[in-house]
This record gives C-alpha cells, structure tokens and sequence, in this order.
C-alpha cells in the first residue's frame, strides 16, 4: 500500500502574529507541523508550542465523542442525543426564567475561528435582549478596550504602533517575547523590536506587579462545555461537546486584521478531517438552532438559514408556539402572538 504525504501550507492560531505553517499530511492524519519559510511576513519563524501542536490534535486524550454527565461520570453519547437533551432543557429555562438566566462564555480560541465568532453572536442575542455573553477580555485586554472606548467612543478603535518606523517603543505590562505581542499582530516581535534599537531608537519596558484573584465557580443548572479535553472547567459541565482544532476546519484570521502593523490577508482550509465526532463550534451552534427555533423569531430567522428549518413552510401550530420579544411580531408574512424574553 503506497502512502499517501501531503504537504499543506496553513498558519497557527494560537497567539495573534498567526505564523505560517507547513503541515505534514501522511494518510489523512497531522504528523507534523514546521515553519513556513515562504510566509511573507514569519518567514520561518514558530514558537515551540505552535511546532508541537499537532500532539494536541492527536492527543489520545481529546474528547472526540459528546460527553453527558451522570452518576458514575461522564458517558458517550450521539450528537442528536446531545443536542437534543441541551435544547430541551435550555428551552425550559428560557420559558420559565426568560433569555437574562441565559449566557456564554468563550475564550481566546474563538477569536481565531471566524465560523465561531459569526455563529455564536446571533444565537445569543437571537435568544432574547437579556442574554450574557461573557469572554476572556474581562480577564484578559479589558483595559486596552476600555481606553479605547473612552478616548475613541469604539473599544476595538486600537492604535498600532508602526514598528518598522518607531524610535521609542513604550510598553506597560507586557512581555511580548513570552506573549508574542497582544492587540500587535507582528510575526517575529522579538526581532522588530531588536531593529528598534539597530536603529538608534529605544525600547523601554514598564512591568508593574499584578495581584491575583481566585474565583468561585457557582453550579448552573444547565453547564456545556465546548472543548477539546475534560479539563478543571469542563469537569463541571453536564456536557462536553467535542470540537474541531484550527488544523481540522476551514478558517480565516477575521478578528485580527484591524490589528496588524503589515496588513495582510491568510485563509487556509482543513488540513485534516475532524477526528472522532468532532464539530466546528458553527455546527454545534446550528444545531441547537434548530432545536430552539420556536423560542424566538430572530432563532427562528436563523435556523432557516443555518439549522436547516425551512419556516416558509410552517404551520400553524409551529407559528403560534414562538415565545420571543415583548410585542408583536411578524414571519412569513403571518402574525405571530410573542411573550417577554
């Protein structure tokens, strides 16, 4: 049997300089992930953990298969199974205590999937004016976005130093050559800032201490994770949704492009398939919309665009059992009794 080796030109996604990659294909499955010497702005460079990333996508350790808590731990079980269970019990929630008892949280990794990113945002407020949409900005640039939105009136208006012309570079709290750089999407960071001083100019460092805060985590009536492993955070979860890596979707950069000193443009397709039942947090989401349609006219807008519900073709039955925004409302061209979300 000949085997089949592939070599795909791709980036990593897991800080914002969004090196490119070469990535080894042998039979459909990640072997190995090197530096792309051709990317136009990395050329050649990656950092350790962006190289060793293709262990995470073979990591025998990955939830591959949706998970459901119960009493002995957590269980496989099938996607419809899943999503079903997920769906009814967040409907119930949402009839009983309207879309404000409802929220999402997403971190880091959803920045770099734009799929995620233009799926998740309609779903949540499509649920109601009152859901909580939470991220890891609160945590993490909350500062940079306020500045941002008291001098500029938008919290993503973000100045960029223009580092191939700068003379005195200035930075508070930051540790870019650990970090790569944040809100300054710039391949090999270490060696711009060398330039800076090649030049004559300066590069000065302001490393304040920072204090730590632990958090409690409160047990919700409805917790599912979407993740790669059972970590400290899933272990929690009534269900953990496998996902797919960057390496096993299509992706492009979209949330960076504001922020990058040299634009520039990179898409890439999967490099391999997703393993086991792994989804993109867009499937997952498209899913559970078209579970949930009937709670809203905004779920129900979008689950004929995404969740594979066709409303044009709904009964009377289905029209009258939409519960979303106070008022009144229209689909399809028939009136449609709403109920405060």
């Amino acid at each position: 049997m000949v085997l089949i080796v592939e070599h795909k030109a791709t980036f990593c996604r897991i800080c914002e300089p969004l090196c490119g990659m070469i990535a080894t294909v042998e039979d459909g499955r990640l072997v190995a992930l090197r530096p792309d010497k051709a990317h136009p702005l990395s050329a050649g460079f990656a950092c350790p953990k962006g190289i060793a990333f293709s262990d995470v996508v073979n990591d025998e350790g990955r939830v591959t298969t949706p998970l459901r808590r119960g009493p002995d731990g957590f269980e496989p079980v099938d996607w419809d199974t899943a999503l079903d269970d997920i769906a009814a019990r967040l409907a119930a929630i949402h009839r009983r205590d309207g879309s404000g008892a409802i929220g999402w949280y997403f971190g880091n990794p959803a920045a770099f999937s734009y799929s995620h990113l233009l799926a998740v945002f309609p779903f949540v407020k499509g649920l109601g004016r009152r859901t909580h949409l939470f991220t890891s900005c609160s945590q993490d640039t909350s500062n940079r976005l306020l500045a941002s939105q008291l001098l500029y009136g938008a919290p993503l208006s973000v100045p960029i130093p223009d580092l191939p012309r700068t003379e005195l570079l200035i930075m508070m709290g930051s540790n870019p050559v650990v970090s790569h750089g944040s809100f300054l999407t710039t391949p090999r960071i270490k060696d711009r800032m060398s330039d800076i001083v090649k030049r004559g100019g300066r590069v000065v460092i302001v490393d304040p201490r920072r204090t730590e805060t632990a958090a409690a985590l409160e047990g919700p009536e409805l917790m599912v994770g979407l993740d790669l492993y059972v970590n400290e955070t899933t272990a929690h979860c009534d269900y953990v949704l496998p996902v797919t890596t960057m390496y096993e979707r299509d992706d492009f950069a979209l949330v960076f492009q504001n922020f990058q000193t040299t634009p520039f443009r990179q898409a890439s397709e999967a490099v391999v398939a997703p393993y086991g039942q792994c989804r993109s947090e867009w499937d997952i989401i498209a899913g559970l919309t078209g579970r949930l349609w009937r709670r809203t006219p905004m779920l129900a807008v979008l689950a004929n665009r995404v969740g594979g519900v066709n409303v044009n073709r709904l009964n009377s039955t289905d029209i009258a059992d939409i519960e979303p925004l106070a008022g009144m409302s229209r689909l399809s061209g028939v009136p449609v009794r709403v109920e405060p979300a």
